[in-house]
């Protein structure tokens, strides 16, 4: 069911396509939200490090892209509401009562969520897609994630040293790679979608 919902994604377009169900739409949102959910859980602590690293942003990419800006940033913020009620959806299977530096990175989620699936939707509208522009939509949508992430830890410390240490720098790298995995996949199915037609 969801190999052939998907396939009729790549054939049509990187959103959901409105010839889908209601019922097919809720299904992708709730398969996307579980692929979250289990990104969250593979992470790496250093014991210097109050963030893990994890493969959340990867994933938000690839939600954003594949389920558009509008049922992307749902599957997203539906995330964000499990670990509000309680449920434990976030790294190490924490709600969010249990998260602390980590909270504004999951708010940052969804703005990332949003920008990356309406700067896709651009690019496939103006037929841009290549590595460059999705490299640079995916920086600027995990820019948000940062943005958010940092101005908690900013509150919490009031030490811009301590937040840059702790919440920028150790990640520049990683971030790099996802960002440039995530191109690649999203030029992959953009690509298939192509041949597909």
């Amino acid at each position: 069911m969801i190999n052939n919902v998907l396939r009729s994604l790549l054939i049509k377009d990187f959103s959901i396509s409105s010839s889908l169900s209601i019922f097919q739409k809720v299904l992708l949102i709730i398969f996307f939200n579980i692929l979250l959910i289990l990104a969250s859980q593979v992470k790496i602590y250093l014991p210097f490090l109050p963030v893990p690293f994890t493969l959340q942003t990867l994933v938000i990419l690839l939600i954003g892209g594949i389920l558009g800006h509008v049922y992307g940033t749902l599957a997203v913020v539906l995330y964000v509401i499990e670990g509000a009620l309680g449920l434990p959806v976030f790294a190490n299977f924490s709600d969010l009562s249990k998260v602390s530096y980590t909270l504004g990175y999951i708010l940052g989620f969804i703005p990332a969520t949003f920008s990356f699936g309406l700067l896709l939707s651009y690019l496939i509208k103006h037929n841009k897609i290549n590595l460059f522009n999705l490299f640079i939509a995916a920086f600027i949508s995990v820019f948000w994630v940062f943005l958010f992430g940092l101005s908690w830890i900013f509150y919490l410390t009031n030490n811009i040293y301590l937040t840059l240490f702790h919440g920028l720098f150790p990640f520049i790298i990683t971030e790099f790679i996802k960002i440039i995995i995530s191109s690649l996949i999203i030029k992959s199915l953009y690509n298939l979608k192509n041949l597909k037609k």
